[in-house]
């Protein structure tokens, strides 16, 4: 929690309240299942904006191409083993670990609701407006991760997932081509 000291009327006054909860169920043999909800609220007068997106947070989106003065994530991962070391000429490039991943996002910008926009390719037949409104977004796909001079490396393939409603958590809609996401960072 961040809260501006209000010295005068005319200063910043708001208060910011963050959360990262995170759970891991160690399956043995380097099998990993990993769960993390992670959260951020500004309230106040002046609301401080948040970005996000990107990495291992929402990846079919582009690093901190999402902004909120709310948002939260909901991350899904299962982690297993690839290979266990590969000594190669530059130096050795192990161990690789594979994830299967689902991420979902919503988020609210001040006091506007929650929603995203993408494009509508079928508005000319059925006369609706060229982009579609959605309550969230997400992505789901299949990773890659090793260590290359000490940094561990990702490769994500991620395609886009759409709700429209996210009171209807069935009605998803994928949107696109996988695309392949390079990172570098640590796992959550």
């Amino acid at each position: 929690m961040t809260q501006s000291i209000p010295l005068a009327e005319s200063f910043i006054r708001n208060t910011s309240l963050e959360a990262d909860l995170r759970k891991y169920f160690y399956l043995g043999s380097d099998f990993t299942v990993a769960l993390r909800w992670e959260g951020s609220m500004s309230l106040g007068r002046n609301k401080y904006l948040s970005y996000y997106g990107g990495n291992n947070q929402v990846r079919s989106t582009d690093f901190y191409s999402l902004v909120g003065t709310e948002y939260w994530i909901f991350n899904a991962e299962f982690r297993f083993p690839v290979i266990h070391a590969i000594d190669t000429l530059i130096g050795s490039l192990g161990p690789v670990r594979g994830t299967i991943f689902l991420d979902l996002t919503r988020n609210r910008l001040g006091d506007y609701p929650a929603v995203f926009y993408t494009d509508n390719p079928d508005y000319q037949t059925t006369g609706g407006l060229p982009y579609r409104v959605l309550e969230a977004i997400g992505s789901y796909g299949i990773g890659f991760q090793f260590y290359f001079i000490g940094l561990p490396v990702h490769l994500d393939l991620a395609k886009r997932l759409e709700w429209e409603k996210i009171t209807k958590p069935f009605s998803i809609r994928e949107n696109g081509n996988f695309v392949l996401r390079f990172w570098i960072g640590y796992d959550f």
